[in-house]
């Protein structure tokens, strides 16, 4: 479903109460939270759980969602405890942001299915996020580790 209006009057009045945000975005919806700043810092201290999915990324910048929701993700209140970020464009840039702002304690779920790490970028999360117990991605170098799997970018998810 799209967004069904071109100003933030879904977001109005929510940004003590919101715990829970799920969004599909398009160009449309990235331009307009823009536009209004829904995606500002510190505008929603009790949002726990955020995910966004980019559904038309041959339209859009490639990363532009997954830049713009990481960065509001990372300004939002400590409390978030599940961060979901989809986006084929998805870089593994989202480690240092996460690593640079360092207010993830109760981060718990970090779900970027769509963003290859490395061993060295695993580690940094699980060091920076020491309440993690989920992380969904990609891994780069599974064949170097593991000599019975031949492909080098298997989806895994990882639990500490």
């Amino acid at each position: 479903m799209d967004y069904p209006f071109k100003d933030d009057t879904l977001f109005r009045g929510t940004s003590n109460t919101l715990e829970y945000l799920s969004m599909n975005v398009n160009t449309d919806v990235i331009e307009m939270a823009q536009k209004y700043k829904v995606f500002g810092g510190n505008k929603y201290p009790n949002l726990r759980a955020f995910r966004i999915k980019n559904i038309n990324t041959r339209l859009m910048r490639p990363g532009a969602p997954s830049k713009a929701a990481t960065k509001f993700a990372l300004s939002v209140s400590s409390k978030l405890e599940i961060l979901a970020v989809e986006d084929i464009a998805m870089e593994a840039t989202i480690v240092p942001s996460i690593v640079e702002h360092g207010h993830m304690s109760s981060l718990q779920l970090l779900a970027i299915p769509d963003a290859f790490l490395t061993l060295s970028h695993i580690v940094v999360l699980l060091e920076q996020t020491p309440m993690l117990t989920d992380l969904h991605c990609h891994y780069t170098g599974v064949g170097t580790l593991f000599e019975c799997v031949e492909d080098d970018q298997l989806p895994v998810v990882f639990a500490q």
